[in-house]
């Protein structure tokens, strides 16, 4: 039983590992790590409340069916560390809630945001590496004997295909 594409998980966990408040005294602002992993590399990034905020507009307007909570403003009060503390959890709510949709976790404004923006192309690959692992397991004992290459080797003879022939007798090993 082979997974559907959409029966799939997506393969990529993101982490907010820390905070950190930067800036002027006049107008200091939070940063978050945010640290991702998936089988082909593993990214830091670091992001601001307004950066997710983006984000979440963006999958907004790309996606009708994307209604994920999104923690609120707040301007007064917010470079306490409870409220930091807070509003990491969250995000890393939000972030959660987006990638356990499907169609959310191949998006590629996340991605970008994530600064992942070459996954999907990778995990394309990696799909097709494995389907054509898939069809080599699925050939016949019978198309691995002799005889099926040396019919092969007849054939491409009369249909004057040197390719086909040539790999007739690779297989065999001439």
């Amino acid at each position: 039983h082979t997974l559907r594409s959409d029966e799939k998980k997506c393969g990529i966990r993101s982490v907010i590992t820390k905070t950190e408040t930067r800036g002027p005294y006049t107008r200091p602002f939070t940063v978050y790590f945010v640290h991702t992993k998936t089988a082909f590399k593993v990214k830091s990034v670091c992001k601001r409340f307004s950066d997710f905020k983006e984000l979440d507009q963006k999958l907004k307007r790309t996606h009708a069916t994307f209604h994920t909570q999104f923690p609120p403003d707040q301007l007064f009060n917010s470079m306490t560390p409870e409220f930091v503390s807070e509003r990491r959890k969250q995000l890393q709510t939000f972030l959660d809630e987006s990638m356990a949709i499907p169609e959310i976790a191949t998006d590629a404004d996340l991605h970008d945001f994530l600064g992942i923006p070459e996954y999907n192309n990778q995990a394309q690959e990696e799909d097709l590496k494995h389907q054509a692992r898939e069809r080599q397991r699925q050939v016949k004992p019978e198309d691995s004997k002799p005889e099926t290459f040396l019919k092969v080797i007849e054939k491409a003879k009369l249909d004057s295909d040197r390719i086909s022939e040539a790999q007739g007798f690779n297989a065999l090993g001439l």
